[in-house]
């Protein structure tokens, strides 16, 4: 499990991780580390018909959950969108900042690599990560070097003048494409569109 801020997309740490039930029984607890991760213990459960359902993220005040039937947590903006892709070895889940942002804004991202047949980590290895526009076209493109234990961090800054629309966030195998092949290991979208941010007015 990785916890990160939604403000400033930095780890959180020392935050209690505690996996739920479908009957809601605790099956198991974890605290995260200085990485905001934290490794839930594997728990056989007694009861046949129940199933591990949720998980919930707590520190202080702040309360998170992830509904593992669905892949989303309570606010929709922070979905990984996790993908399994037979034909690769390794699966990325991407968690984009926010799910929309405006033209000449930055859109942050964190991005988490293991291993598709253990989820273990993977050995150290080039990725590439390649954003396209509501047009089709590739606007960024780098090769990052994923090793140890680590979460991929990346900013994506938007032009002022950018197409508006859905974008897309690729993470995959370098040099992977022939014949219109990709080996890829996870994507996710984002919205890049002029908005008024939510605003409260208080009497």
């Amino acid at each position: 499990v990785v916890a990160l801020s939604l403000k400033n997309n930095t780890p959180i740490a020392n935050a209690k991780v505690s996996l739920f039930s479908r009957k809601k029984q605790l099956l198991s607890t974890a605290e995260t580390d200085a990485q905001g991760i934290a490794k839930l213990p594997n728990t056989l459960l007694k009861d046949k018909e129940d199933s591990p359902q949720m998980i919930l993220v707590e520190k202080g005040a702040d309360k998170s959950f992830c509904n593992l039937n669905s892949n989303r947590i309570y606010r929709p903006e922070a979905d990984c969108n996790a993908q399994e892709y037979p034909e690769a070895k390794l699966n990325a889940a991407v968690y984009p900042e926010r799910g929309i942002c405006a033209p000449g804004e930055s859109m942050n991202f964190s991005i988490v690599v293991r291993n598709a047949d253990d989820l273990k980590l993977p050995t150290p290895q080039p990725v590439e990560i390649v954003i396209s526009d509501s047009q089709y076209n590739e606007v960024f493109s780098t090769i990052r070097q994923i090793s140890g234990d680590e979460i991929v961090s990346l900013a994506f800054p938007t032009a002022g003048d950018c197409f508006t629309g859905s974008y897309q966030i690729t993470v995959r195998q370098p040099k992977a494409k022939k014949d219109g092949d990709e080996v890829i290991y996870g994507r996710n979208n984002f919205l890049v569109t002029n908005y008024t941010p939510d605003t409260f007015k208080i009497n």
